[in-house]
């Protein structure tokens, strides 16, 4: 659409409140304990959120086109808090990791990502994986659709809202807010674009013009 720079999706939004959380293993940092591996934030997302939420890429790339089909080998991004935990003074690049348990498949890690505080402003940032929205091995029940806009994202909403309908013209949209709403829900403490949530299941869409 005009006006609009990029859009994407993802499985959660930080500051929304919305939580998944996975085990992280390291092919070649096995764990005497596996209780002991460390916990990422799971971000199920399209190749452009990194751009739409102006996560900067610190090493490696996206996805790329032939990486997002279910058939594609699994490749992922890491935050830079995930690559310093597991591999202090290493390139993470290429390394190979699992979430979940012992029976899930191995991913290759293309690129670390900054780190996203996901949970608060004032937390400690938390460290995140996230992985191509096709590859994920079950369907995601609500996903976020996050527009980052040229101009005043409100007024892009009846926009947005009509190219969600000629996509489906049954599918609702359940109610809009700014991004700051999604903010001061958490700590109130920064003003960012604007956010529509809309219903594929339950599932937000997002016009931000400040990133997270």
């Amino acid at each position: 659409l005009p006006g609009v720079e990029s859009a994407a999706l993802t499985n959660m939004l930080p500051l929304s409140g919305s939580f998944d959380r996975s085990g992280i293993g390291a092919q070649d940092k096995p764990l005497d304990n596996p209780e002991l591996a460390p916990y990422a934030d799971r971000y199920t997302v399209t190749p452009d959120f990194f751009s739409a939420m102006r996560i900067p890429i610190l090493r490696g790339r996206s996805f790329a086109d032939a990486e997002v089909r279910d058939t594609a080998a699994r490749v992922l991004l890491i935050s830079d808090a995930l690559a310093r935990r597991i591999w202090p003074g290493e390139d993470a690049l290429g390394k190979m990791i699992k979430i979940g348990g012992p029976q899930r498949p191995w991913w290759r890690v293309i690129g670390v990502v900054a780190n996203v505080r996901h949970t608060g402003l004032d937390d400690a940032a938390a460290m995140q994986v996230y992985t191509p929205e096709r590859q994920w091995w079950w369907a995601e029940t609500a996903m976020t659709l996050v527009v980052r806009t040229k101009t005043d994202p409100a007024s892009m909403v009846a926009t947005v809202r009509e190219a969600v309908r000629q996509v489906d013209p049954l599918q609702p949209i359940s109610r809009a807010m700014t991004m700051a709403g999604v903010v001061s829900g958490s700590t109130a403490q920064r003003r960012l674009g604007l956010v529509l949530f809309v219903a594929f299941g339950r599932v937000a869409l997002l016009l931000a013009t400040a990133g997270v």
